[in-house]
């Protein structure tokens, strides 16, 4: 994809409407999904890109399709970690206390009862936790899949640059870019580097298309060589 430069600084972009150089950023698609700030992304261990301000999860390119784009504020709301609470370690500890207790001292079928309720309580709480990660991983994925999509059809993309922009892996782009490909018209060409890349949106290229050029160029280079 072909990006401006900068208009403030007159660096060269990578993404839209965000300057490596300068720092500036420009554009609906970089406002934050959660603080609705104009603002830069920074890396993260786990949520890939955060917003620098509020730290919520924020894609580092924005999407151009305003559908899309609402849908990815939607699905990274809800990627938003929920605040560690203390509670959990501390019951776990309290649990564990009481389990040993009362295995030092005579079992009476009330402290079994007791024991067995305040385990079954414990294993709810750790089970909502991990099922609100869960569904948290799986709403940042899907942010991340739009964000490729959009991308893909506004220009030539190629699973390595995507995967470079996302912070996301090689395989999870090609995938994206393959399904895109079984469902739409798209042209898949080979650059110069040896990298295959999606024009989402065009149709595949035949193999007359270009034939009067390529046969004038060629006609060009033995007339050279001569």
């Amino acid at each position: 994809m072909k990006v401006p430069p900068c208009p403030a600084c007159g660096a060269a972009r990578t993404i839209p409407g965000a300057c490596p150089g300068c720092g500036a950023v420009q554009g609906e698609g970089h406002v934050c999904p959660h603080c609705r700030g104009l603002t830069r992304v920074e890396p993260h261990p786990t949520l890939r890109w955060v917003c620098a301000a509020c730290k919520g999860p924020k894609l580092p390119i924005p999407i151009a399709d305003p559908v899309k784009l609402e849908t990815s504020r939607v699905m990274l709301r809800e990627a938003k970690p929920v605040p560690r609470s203390g509670f959990v370690p501390v019951a776990a500890i309290l649990f564990t206390l009481s389990t040993l207790l009362a295995l030092m001292s005579t079992m009476t079928i009330g402290k079994a009862i007791t024991l067995v309720a305040a385990w079954t309580v414990f294993g709810l709480l750790v089970r909502a936790r991990r099922t609100r990660t869960e569904k948290s991983n799986g709403a940042l994925d899907r942010a991340y899949s739009l964000a490729v999509q959009d991308y893909a059809r506004n220009g030539a993309a190629s699973a390595k640059e995507i995967a470079n922009m996302l912070g996301v892996s090689e395989d999870q782009a090609e995938g994206e870019l393959t399904l895109l490909a079984a469902e739409n018209p798209t042209r898949i060409e080979v650059n110069a580097d040896g990298d295959v890349q999606y024009r989402v949106g065009e149709e595949p290229k035949s193999d007359l298309e270009d034939f009067d050029e390529r046969l004038a160029a060629a006609e060009k280079k033995k007339k050279a060589s001569l």
